[in-house]
């Protein structure tokens, strides 16, 4: 019997279309890169709310290209590359049975046709320029008829994410009727599958989180307005998000077969009215700068494309600003869009914009100052670590560090200061318990084994000089 091929519809306009996932799922253990966790999403986008089964879907390349408002520099073949990985990768689910933890390992992907190799060029081939893919029916608990504990947003929320902001973004989502959630350092890692990489939290927190959020704010319907670091001891555990809803999610059309949503991005718009971006522009820019510059302001589009290989975004949205507040002040008489390009060209500026960049330079020197403590706690957290096994390994070097201690000038006066506290000599066990004196053997332990904590050094001293940068 032939399997139903659910198909993506080219429509006009947007079409909303909901992902809905089991929560099990969202906070799986697995490892996606980006492209495998877009068609993923693509993917199970064309489940309908009241499907039974599984059928078998279609997801054609030219859709992915306009879903996600970008060209595949290879074209199909990249993403049947993906949909080949994705038959190998797995869903990792824990469970708690009768107080023993057990693992539910998933197999995704029970089958996939694509075009074969070696066939670019030929007439026609775009319309077969798809790949059909079927689920595996173990998956129908994570993605059909789900009743509670899931977790449902508009599609069009993750089509400029990337991976881990994807990831960020629904295990937020999970909780947006409460407002804010803690998620620990450890589990994030180990959900990512990144328990091997980033080893300090604030190398962790530099390259994933806190770009992640950047994205969820710029682009979905998700604002994070605190992250705040928890902490066990000196050691950074987790981080609690507060967010809010910046625009209500709309409901669903119901457009039968469960179409793939097709999203009218702006550079698709200007591309039907005959405007191109340059074989050097990213169309990401372009889409951003041109409603502001060029519908806004008036700038002609070859004029536009002129100024975007020249100029950065910072550039472009600082003379945008001044522009707008010249006209509101009525410095600008007529030609607007003249003066916007004079105020790009020449870096024209005012009291609010030298306020702003005071501001910024003042918010990335608080940044650094939050990062560089974060990276300082974590080292000495390491240090202390390293020297546990050291003495562990080797009583002995405990003893030798008191002995040091004794004839230093801070170890004699605070032996001096403790034994006439406790009206007797100091034992070994005094050295461990007193936190004066326990501090002072950390540190002379250090000292006296410098070489043992090289690596540790020159992680540390990497880190500050990134954040320095």
């Amino acid at each position: 019997m032939n399997q139903t091929v659910k198909k993506a519809k080219q429509k006009k306009g947007k079409v909303v279309s909901l992902i809905r996932k089991s929560n099990n799922l969202i906070e799986a253990k697995y490892n996606f890169d980006v492209w495998e966790m877009r068609l993923f999403l693509m993917l199970i986008s064309q489940i309908r709310r009241d499907d039974q089964d599984f059928g078998t879907y279609r997801i054609y390349y030219r859709d992915v290209a306009k879903t996600f408002g970008l060209n595949l520099k290879r074209g199909y073949a990249e993403i049947r590359e993906s949909a080949k990985s994705l038959l190998d990768k797995k869903f990792y689910v824990d469970t708690v049975v009768d107080g023993f933890q057990r693992q539910d390992i998933y197999h995704i992907i029970r089958k996939i046709n694509v075009l074969k190799e070696g066939q670019e060029g030929k007439a026609g081939i775009e319309n077969q320029e798809y790949i059909d893919v079927k689920i595996e029916d173990e998956m129908k608990p994570l993605l059909l008829q789900l009743q509670k504990s899931f977790t449902t947003y508009d599609f069009a929320n993750i089509t400029n994410l990337g991976l881990y902001a994807i990831r960020v973004y629904e295990l937020l989502k999970q909780y947006e009727s409460i407002g804010h959630r803690t998620l620990g350092f450890d589990e994030m890692k180990k959900m990512f599958e990144l328990e091997d990489k980033y080893p300090l939290f604030a190398n962790f927190f530099a390259k994933v989180i806190n770009p992640s959020v950047k994205e969820i704010n710029k682009y979905t319907d998700l604002y994070v307005t605190k992250m705040e670091q928890i902490k066990e001891g000196k050691r950074i555990v987790a981080i609690r998000f507060d967010f809010k809803v910046q625009k209500q999610l709309k409901e669903p059309l119901e457009i039968p077969e469960a179409p793939q949503v097709l999203i009218e991005f702006p550079i698709t718009k200007m591309q039907n009215e005959g405007v191109q971006p340059a074989d050097s522009v990213n169309n990401d820019r372009f889409a951003k700068l041109y409603p502001k510059v060029v519908e806004t302001l008036g700038v002609t589009p070859s004029v536009f494309i002129d100024l975007i290989k020249v100029y950065t975004d910072e550039q472009f949205e600082q003379a945008i600003r001044v522009t707008h507040r010249a006209k509101i002040e009525g410095l600008i008489k007529t030609n607007i869009s003249g003066f916007f390009v004079q105020a790009l060209k020449n870096n024209y500026t005012d009291q609010k914009e030298e306020r702003l960049k005071k501001e910024k330079k003042e918010d990335v020197r608080k940044r650094h100052k939050e990062l560089l403590a974060a990276l300082e706690i974590e080292k000495q957290d390491r240090i202390f670590d390293r020297i546990k096994e050291l003495t562990s390994l080797n009583p002995a070097i405990t003893n030798e560090a008191i002995e040091t201690l004794k004839f230093t000038d801070a170890g004699k006066k605070a032996i001096e200061i403790e034994e006439q506290k406790l009206n007797r000599k100091l034992e070994v066990e005094d050295f461990r318990q007193i936190k004066v004196l326990r501090s002072l053997v950390i540190d002379t332990i250090f000292i006296k084994n410098i070489a043992s904590f090289s690596d540790i050094l020159k992680d540390y001293e990497a880190q500050v000089t990134k954040i320095k940068q």
